[in-house]
């Protein structure tokens, strides 16, 4: 991030073109590498290198996408925001903003023309990005409607999770079927057990109330009276969401809400303030 004058420019770090540099000439070395297989060695088998040679094309696909957006910049200042993406700008001016929502690993800002721009989390600085953004749209309408539910959102890991557990499933009847010994199977097993586990630990849902926060776990949910809580904020990373610090010195990572992690930080901290103006 550098500032200059009034504005503030966001850029993703140097060390980014070095990174996608290098990993495409890697990628792309391992996947010409991976088809002339079969010439140097006349016993592998097309069949059985496929996948490989697809998985890094694809990964060097990726690579060549994060070169041509390297240079990517987000500029702040008093009328809005502009987001430069290979030299075209879209400005969304303050005033016009509509809603504030994560998606992933990057911010959507939308205004009230349909236009939407996507701050990714690398940018150096993102936070102050965001803090800055959360700051000059809190005049935004807020549904304070209580009580109100937000459940958690876990962006692509479950997805992801889920895949790689069928997966795995699949691998561990064919190793079977192919006569695996037992320890095989055992270490297949175990890591997908433990895969499948991350599925279950964390916030599921929350509840705000006139009262309380109330936080759905798996197994059973947590009352935290609004007394108890000493200080309510957004995570200095992109990917923390909402963080909320308790007085005898617990902190609780909240994560992101499908119904907006911004919108929930809003109505969580305007119901808490309000709780603490109310005498003892």
């Amino acid at each position: 991030m550098t500032k200059e004058g009034r504005q503030y420019i966001f850029r993703l770090p140097k060390g980014y073109k070095w990174v996608f540099s290098v990993g495409f000439a890697f990628f792309l070395a391992l996947t010409v590498f991976t088809l002339l297989l079969p010439v140097l060695d006349p016993e592998e088998n097309y069949l059985t290198i496929a996948p490989l040679a697809l998985v890094a094309l694809g990964l060097s696909g990726l690579t060549v996408w994060g070169l041509r957006h390297v240079d990517d910049y987000v500029v702040a200042d008093d009328s809005g925001l502009t987001h430069v993406v290979r030299g075209q700008e879209t400005h969304l001016k303050w005033l016009d903003v509509r809603s504030v929502h994560h998606k992933t690993t990057r911010l959507r800002v939308t205004d009230a023309h349909g236009r939407s721009v996507m701050l990714d989390y690398a940018l150096d600085g993102f936070h102050r990005l965001r803090d800055l953004i959360v700051d000059r749209t809190e005049n935004l309408a807020l549904n304070s409607l209580l009580p109100r539910e937000f459940h958690r959102d876990s962006g692509v890991r479950t997805a992801f999770t889920v895949a790689l557990a069928v997966a795995l499933t699949v691998a561990i009847f064919w190793m079977w079927f192919e006569g695996a010994s037992g320890s095989d199977l055992f270490l297949v097993a175990a890591f997908l057990a433990l895969m499948v586990s991350t599925l279950f630990p964390g916030v599921r849902r929350v509840t705000v109330t006139a009262e309380n926060l109330i936080i759905k776990y798996f197994l059973k949910p947590s009352e935290i009276p609004y007394a108890e809580i000493s200080w309510i904020s957004l995570g200095e990373q992109g990917g923390e969401g909402v963080v909320v610090r308790l007085r005898r010195g617990q902190t609780i990572r909240l994560g992101h809400f499908k119904e907006g992690t911004v919108e929930f930080y809003r109505l969580l901290k305007s119901v808490w303030e309000k709780a603490q103006e109310q005498p003892k």
